[in-house]
C-alpha cells in the first residue's frame, strides 16, 4: 500500500545496478500508475543530480511501456481507445444481444475475458457470451483501436513472435 517504501526499494535497487556498471538504457522500471512513475522519475533525477546516464532509464506503468515497445516494433503509435467510444460499443453490443447489463459491466466483463480472470462465457458470474466478446472486438478492429487490455496482450504476442524469431528485444536505447 501506499507509504510501504516501494519507490524508495526502486531507487535503491536502480542506483545499485548504476554503481555497478549497468547503462540506464538498460534499466526499465515499471510502476503500476502514473503518479508512481512521475515520483519515480524526480527521485531518480535527485538521486543521479540529472546525470545522462540516469536519463536513459526508462520508466512507466505496464501500459506506457507496452505503447512505446509497440511504437519502436511497428512504426507507429496504436490508436488506443477512449472510455465514452467504448461505453458507445459496449451500448451497441447490449441493444444487438438485447443484453440485461450496463455498458460499464460489459467492459469490465471483456476486460476479466481479456485478463483470464474468467473463460467460461455465460458462467453464473458473467453474462458475456462467446458471441457478444467477439461483437464487442470488432467494433474495435473495425475502429483500429485498442483497449488498455490489448495493448498488453498485443505486447505479449510480440515479445513471444520476437523470442521465437530469437529478435533482440532491446528498443529503447
Amino acid at each position: 500500500g501506499p507509504g510501504t517504501g516501494k519507490t524508495n526499494t526502486l531507487v535503491a535497487h536502480i542506483l545499485h545496478l548504476l554503481e555497478r556498471g549497468v547503462k540506464g538504457d538498460e534499466i526499465t522500471a515499471v510502476t503500476f500508475t502514473n503518479q508512481a512513475a512521475n515520483e519515480l522519475r524526480e527521485r531518480l533525477s535527485r538521486q543521479t543530480k540529472g546525470r545522462r546516464t540516469a536519463r536513459h532509464i526508462q520508466t512507466g506503468t505496464f501500459h506506457s511501456i507496452c505503447l512505446k515497445l509497440l511504437t519502436a516494433w511497428r512504426g507507429y503509435a496504436p490508436m488506443l481507445l477512449e472510455p465514452a467510444r467504448a461505453l458507445d460499443f459496449a451500448g451497441r453490443v447490449i441493444e444487438q444481444m438485447e443484453l440485461k447489463i450496463t455498458p460499464k459491466r460489459l467492459i469490465q466483463e471483456v476486460s476479466k475475458r481479456k485478463s483470464g480472470s474468467t473463460s467460461s462465457p455465460r458462467s453464473a458470474e458473467s453474462p458475456l457470451s462467446d458471441e457478444a466478446f467477439s461483437i464487442y472486438q470488432n467494433f474495435l478492429r473495425e475502429a483500429e483501436v485498442y483497449d488498455f487490455d490489448d495493448l498488453l496482450l498485443e505486447t505479449l504476442t510480440e515479445i513471444e513472435k520476437k523470442k521465437s524469431e530469437s529478435e533482440c528485444l532491446r528498443v529503447f536505447s
